[in-house]
């Protein structure tokens, strides 16, 4: 019993890609009082040497700055239900460099009844994540900023017996681009393969043909004004008119 509820919920990752490893945002904190939303289309699938297998995605983001140092968040969709913050760890306002960590915890679940009346159930089951990305973002001219997100992330498989884990490591790799004051694209790629807990893991991997690598790629769609921007894109201050001499 204990093994089908592992089961169901390794099917559950595999049927709604709600194994979440992907960032889509910069690692600079918004600024206290400022609100980014985001639409996240994108695929969700696994690397083999026969090619790659790939599912729709598609996930939508709040963030909101609450201080100079830390942003707080909620993702929903594809990936089910995540919440998330980012500890800004280089110093605000650098026109450089930002480094963060941006944790996320979510997860899915399902009850486990009979699909069909009278069917035997199998008792709750679901996954838990928590994700654990290093961002570091370089700081381009007009707001635009690449960002690397090397990562570990965590899953926890539930059912009505003992918990069974896997521990993955991966990386990712964005761009944000700021087309106007208040509206970026944030195309990124990301990869994450199983390290611990092969045998858990496999089961999704092996129904997506899958040797050993998960892949994800977005496009962000993000609206909203982050610190910096303003000044960024701002059109610079006319030059001052000479006064003739008298």
């Amino acid at each position: 019993m204990a093994v089908m509820g592992v089961r169901l919920a390794a099917v559950l990752v595999l049927a709604t890609g709600c194994i979440s490893f992907s960032s889509v945002q910069k690692a600079d904190t918004l600024g206290p009082g400022k609100v980014q939303a985001a639409v996240e289309p994108g695929l969700w699938g696994g690397a083999s040497p026969q090619g790659v297998e790939a599912l729709p995605h598609v996930d939508a983001t709040v963030r909101v700055g609450v201080t100079d140092r830390l942003d707080l968040g909620v993702r929903a969709g594809s990936s089910a239900l995540e919440l998330g913050a980012k500890v800004l760890l280089t110093e605000p306002g650098d026109p450089r460099l930002a480094v963060s960590l941006a944790p996320g915890l979510g997860g899915v679940f399902l009850d486990g009844r009979g699909v069909t009346p009278g069917s035997p159930g199998i008792g709750p089951a679901g996954v838990v994540s928590l994700d654990a990305p290093l961002l570091v973002g370089l700081k381009l001219a007009g707001g635009s900023e690449l960002v690397l997100g090397p990562r570990v992330l965590t899953l926890l498989f539930f059912s009505d017996g003992p918990l069974a884990a896997a521990l993955g490591v991966g990386g990712s790799v964005g761009f944000s681009w700021q087309v106007t004051e208040g509206f970026a694209l944030l195309p990124e790629v990301a990869a994450l393969a199983p390290v611990v807990g092969r045998t858990v893991a496999g089961r999704i991997l092996q129904g997506l043909n899958a040797s050993g690598v998960f892949v994800s790629f977005k496009l962000g769609l993000v609206f909203g004004v982050p610190r910096g921007t303003e000044e960024a894109t701002a059109p610079p201050p006319p030059a001052p008119r000479a006064v003739p001499p008298l």
